[in-house]
């Protein structure tokens, strides 16, 4: 987590329409098993039920595999959500995961068309797991840079308390890994911005409280904020989450202030049916004054989506950014419909549409539109 003037946590400065159309035209407002708020609506409301990171993402349980084969993809055999489908023993204590995204995109705005294919992502992950103690590491491409983005080590004295140190993404809002959206990469929690820190959750039941201690270091040479965040989350009807987030940060050499609020909810409205609403308001600010006289911004993501068939899904998704509330020309918003398709464990495939509008560039809408190939290990 950066102040702006180290690793921009806002909207990037850019040259042109299209040049910013890049950047968002990766966002796609896909979801893979990276990362599946929405099964919630089958009441997996605790993401460490299926991953082994307390906050979700990552490497899979042995029950988030069946899951996988059970609930999320179209068609599957028994223990084909295995690593390489179940062709190659692994033993119990050892979690294979690892992702390759494959995007290709087309944009158009004022007369001129992009359309390029690109790897957007390869990696692996391996875990050590056992019920009190696990071991994770990743390492690979990301976005034409090869690093190892995230490694931990997770304790759990008892079932309900979680400790973990190392490198990752604190728990803020809705964990999802669409980083290019305003409540992640708008907010300073882009993909490649993992810091050092210690987390220390309670799960239970009935909910879910995660706090972490974010240094301000990472693994180049990045000068990050030192902060502190708060995740609050409660289960409501086993298949609803509905909480609070809160963050507060210092640059150290500008000595700014950060300060990053705001509900999430994920809406099992039926088996079938679900809605996601995550936003905040944040502030930068020097003084006191600044603190109370200086507009803050605002982010805002929402999707409500549908599952027609088994793996099948269709969803109508908005993203909205203000820099600062009441400047229209700091304001950029996207929405559009998706479809989402998991045929099969290991396999995703989306197709996104979307209209666009960045104010500090024109005033005028803008089409993109995307298709993405994820396999998952």
């Amino acid at each position: 987590m950066t102040e702006s003037s180290i690793r921009p946590p806002q909207r990037p400065k850019v040259a042109s329409g299209i040049s910013f159309s890049i950047w968002f035209a990766t966002l796609g407002f896909t979801t893979s098993l990276y990362a599946f708020p929405e099964m919630v609506r089958y009441g997996y409301a605790n993401c460490s039920s299926c991953h082994v990171s307390p906050s979700g993402g990552g490497v899979t349980t042995e029950y988030g595999k069946r899951i996988s084969e059970d609930v999320l993809s179209t068609w599957a055999r028994e223990g084909e959500s295995n690593f390489l489908h179940n062709t190659v023993p692994t033993p119990s204590w050892l979690a294979i995961g690892g992702d390759v995204r494959e995007l290709r995109y087309r944009t158009q705005q004022a007369g001129a068309t992009l359309d390029r294919t690109f790897l957007m992502q390869a990696d692996g992950e391996l875990a050590y797991v056992s019920p009190t103690l696990s071991v994770d590491g990743t390492w690979g491409m990301y976005d034409g840079n090869h690093e190892f983005r995230r490694h931990y080590i997770k304790y759990m004295p008892t079932p309900n308390w979680s400790l973990r140190v190392g490198k990752f993404m604190p728990a803020y809002g809705i964990m999802t890994p669409e980083h290019e959206l305003s409540t992640r990469r708008g907010s300073g929690f882009n993909q490649g911005t993992e810091t050092y820190n210690a987390e220390i959750g309670f799960l239970h039941e009935k909910g879910e409280i995660i706090y972490t201690q974010i240094t301000k270091y990472d693994s180049r040479d990045n000068l990050h904020e030192a902060a502190g965040s708060l995740r609050v989350a409660a289960y409501v009807h086993k298949r609803s989450q509905v909480g609070w987030s809160f963050y507060a940060g210092l640059t150290p050499d500008t000595a700014r202030h950060h300060i990053l609020s705001g509900p999430f909810v994920i809406w099992g409205i039926t088996p079938r049916l679900y809605y996601m609403l995550d936003t905040s308001l944040q502030k930068y600010y020097s003084n006191w004054r600044e603190f109370m006289y200086k507009y803050p911004g605002l982010v805002l993501y929402n999707r409500l989506g549908y599952e027609f068939y088994k793996g099948m899904h269709v969803s109508l998704a908005g993203d909205f950014q203000s820099q600062q509330l009441g400047k229209p020309n700091m304001e950029s918003a996207t929405f559009g419909p998706a479809f989402h398709f998991y045929p099969r464990p290991h396999f995703e495939i989306s197709a996104t549409w979307m209209k666009q509008q960045i104010r500090a560039i024109s005033t005028s809408w803008q089409d993109m539109g995307n298709l993405m190939l994820h396999y998952y290990f």
